[in-house]
């Protein structure tokens, strides 16, 4: 689902898209009870500034044996840089 600029309750973990990105690495979105977990903040799924979230990593996949395999290798992030520090037509591809 899209996300509605104007409405911030659309937004973050409510948006599956969105969430998907934001979820820590060793979780995983797809299962329907960490969806909830991480919504609800229920215990074992509370999101902290320690959790790397999916959108870091190369694929938006995480190896859970190695969390520094594809660290800060995701295409948003390069092309986040590209358009800051290169120019944004840099970002395109």
């Amino acid at each position: 689902s899209s996300v509605d600029p104007d409405d911030k309750h659309s937004c973050g973990f409510a948006n599956d898209a969105c969430g998907r990105l934001l979820c820590p690495a060793e979780l995983d979105w797809n299962d329907p009870v960490v969806r909830a977990g991480i919504r609800d903040r229920s215990e074992g799924y509370v999101v902290t500034d320690l959790s790397f979230p999916t959108y870091l990593y190369d694929k938006y996949t995480a190896n859970p044996d190695d969390l520094e395999e594809g660290f800060f290798k995701s295409k948003i992030l390069i092309q986040g840089y590209k358009a800051r520090f290169m120019s944004p037509s840099s970002a395109k591809d």
